[in-house]
């Protein structure tokens, strides 16, 4: 996932790596923990989920909402099938959140599971859902 921005593993970003990019078995975020950086959305609002894929190992990939602050409880809120059957840069789907939450510590989740090679990768984004944010200004860090 490249947005909304994903959480980084230490010493990644300081090396110019803006993803994680390799496979995980440590759910529910491959191991990385929760950021100070959060990306502004409103209930019901449509964000546009962007990600890339470095080799194409097919299967489906999965966005997933967390909304108690813990990474726990994670709840499906789209499926995309075939999100992996091409290497690129430039893949994005909407995706709504649910219309009556309201949380200051919400975890987005992008979760593919390949089928070629059967590895799960995992990336999260910190976000906050909440309706007194002004939806001209919806995503800001």
């Amino acid at each position: 996932m490249t947005f909304p921005k994903p959480r980084i593993p230490p010493g990644d970003e300081d090396n110019g790596l803006t993803i994680t990019r390799g496979p995980t078995k440590q759910y529910p975020c491959a191991g990385n923990k929760k950021t100070t950086t959060l990306a502004n959305f409103r209930p019901g609002q449509l964000v546009d989920v962007k990600w890339e894929i470095g080799a194409a190992h097919r299967g489906s990939c999965a966005i997933d909402l967390s909304t108690n602050g813990k990474d726990t409880d994670f709840k499906v809120l789209k499926t995309i099938d075939d999100c992996a059957d091409q290497a690129g840069k430039n893949f994005s789907s909407k995706v709504k959140l649910p219309s009556r939450i309201n949380c200051n510590s919400c975890t987005l989740r992008f979760r593919w599971k390949a089928d070629i090679t059967k590895e799960l990768y995992l990336n999260c984004a910190d976000i906050r859902i909440n309706s007194k944010i002004n939806s001209k200004r919806s995503v800001f860090f």
